[in-house]
């Protein structure tokens, strides 16, 4: 097996310099009735602060998982994750679930609450620690403001098209102000045009907001659009494109 090094897979930095995400020999295997699958394959990996980078693959090929062991929503088999300095792979109990709440996620399906508001689905991934209710209420309409809601709050979000509930998933993902948003196919159950306009407002909000994205994609016209792409194969990582 070969796997490029971190240099050769990240080619270059942030405008700060910093690297946000540092993975060094990620391995996750998972277990079918038939054999065993290693989704993540000893990755090594650094994404600088503040880019938008794109994981491409096809189906099956450890993408999500990637996205998964960084978010935590998964833990490795063996390797490192490093996230602005803190070692998520050691982290454990309220720490994990500290971190969980500091990282946005913004996933295909939405995961939207159905019988909440568009708002009340914003508010109700805040931590309540972070600030008082009315603060979190006014960052949710500032939110949906910026991702071109505004006037939708009280509206069901079953009630919006797929493009709009996406937008409600990405002002929910931002209300715990993440410096890393993780976007698992943020356009794949959209159109073209609607999943386009998914990609421009991810960029505006890295202007904005200085968020270092990370998302998976199978869209090579959309993976462009990135400061960087990076390529996996059977969990293998193929190097920067």
């Amino acid at each position: 097996m070969t796997t490029p090094t971190p240099d050769t897979a990240t080619t270059g930095t942030g405008d700060s310099g910093q690297v946000a995400v540092r993975v060094r020999g990620l391995i996750k295997k998972f277990a079918t009735l038939d054999a065993t699958i290693t989704a993540a394959d000893d990755i090594d990996l650094d994404i600088p602060a503040g880019s938008i980078t794109a994981v491409t693959g096809a189906s099956g090929s450890g993408k999500s998982t990637l996205l998964h062991l960084i978010g935590a929503l998964d833990a490795p088999d063996a390797g490192t994750i490093e996230v602005f300095g803190t070692t998520v792979s050691q982290l454990h109990g309220r720490a994990l679930a500290d971190y969980r709440g500091s990282i946005g996620f913004v996933f295909q399906r939405f995961n939207l609450l159905p019988t909440l508001t568009v708002l009340d689905n914003v508010t109700a991934a805040a931590l309540p620690r972070h600030r008082r209710r009315a603060d979190t209420k006014e960052r949710a309409h500032d939110l949906l403001a910026a991702v071109g809601l505004n006037g939708r709050e009280h509206t069901l979000a079953t009630r919006l098209s797929g493009g709009q509930q996406q937008r409600v998933a990405i002002a929910r993902a931002l209300i715990n102000e993440p410096r890393l948003l993780l976007a698992d196919e943020p356009t794949g159950n959209l159109d073209s045009t609607t999943g386009t306009g998914i990609v421009e407002l991810l960029f505006d909000l890295r202007e904005q907001r200085g968020t270092t994205i990370l998302f998976a994609t199978h869209d090579p016209t959309l993976a462009r659009r990135a400061d960087r792409t990076i390529s996996i194969k059977d969990g293998q990582l193929q190097g920067r494109e």
